[in-house]
């Protein structure tokens, strides 16, 4: 008889230490699923606001209004200084090249506050002054260079991001983005092989330059 005991009870231990496994596992799968989700989430968040920013300050368009507070708090949207600045209102941006790099960071899903470091460049800005704006120049109208005619330099830098959790939707939104030191953007240039090597174009131009009589149908 307490043989037999002996054996259920190391049964049960055995199927309770099962199911206590079982269940930290799944627990385990949950955080860690929970977890990317909501670091991904914050990952996308920052640079969508990065992008929006950059692009409601260069190409500003009818509509910008109602989706900043998608991406920000008010507060941020009152106060912050370039999205609020007026340097490129004079002139008409045709294109630019806007890159942001997040760095990597563990946000669990219990947090309602992150704050991430994030790196923007805003590089190849492209356009020309508005006409009124030429008009209001001071004369003579010598006194405007080139490179008030040109759009000026975006200012690249890291960036501190301080998000915080929407307690009604749930969803992040950026709270600050403090610069913490200007960075002179990365501008890829071509291969010393690549720049010397000729185009297809004047490949085939030199080709039939140098091709025989015979070949040109001379003689």
């Amino acid at each position: 008889m307490a043989e037999y005991n002996e054996k259920v009870t190391r049964g049960i231990l055995y199927a309770f230490t099962r199911v206590i496994l079982f269940v930290v596992a799944v627990l385990v799968i949950a955080l860690a699923f929970f977890t990317g989700m909501n670091s991904m989430n914050v990952n996308v968040i920052i640079k969508d606001a990065f992008t929006m920013r950059a692009e409601d300050v260069l190409t500003p368009k009818t509509g910008y209004e109602a989706d900043l507070p998608k991406l920000f708090v008010q507060d941020f949207i009152a106060g912050d200084p370039v999205l609020n600045s007026q340097v490129y209102a004079d002139y008409n941006i045709s294109s630019f090249y806007q890159r942001t790099d997040v760095k990597a960071q563990i946000i669990w899903p219990w947090t309602n506050r992150a704050v991430v470091h994030a790196t923007e460049e805003v590089l190849d800005i492209l356009g020309t002054l508005k006409e009124n704006a030429e008009a209001a120049t001071p004369e003579p109208q010598t006194q405007v260079t080139v490179k008030d005619k040109n759009p000026p330099e975006w200012v690249s830098g890291e960036y501190e991001v301080t998000l915080i959790k929407d307690p009604v939707s749930s969803s992040w939104k950026v709270q600050e983005m403090k610069l913490i030191r200007e960075i002179q953007p990365v501008i890829i240039a071509p291969s010393r092989e690549a720049a010397e090597s000729p185009s297809p174009e004047a490949s085939a131009a030199a080709s039939t330059a140098s091709a025989s009589p015979e070949e040109t149908g001379g003689e």
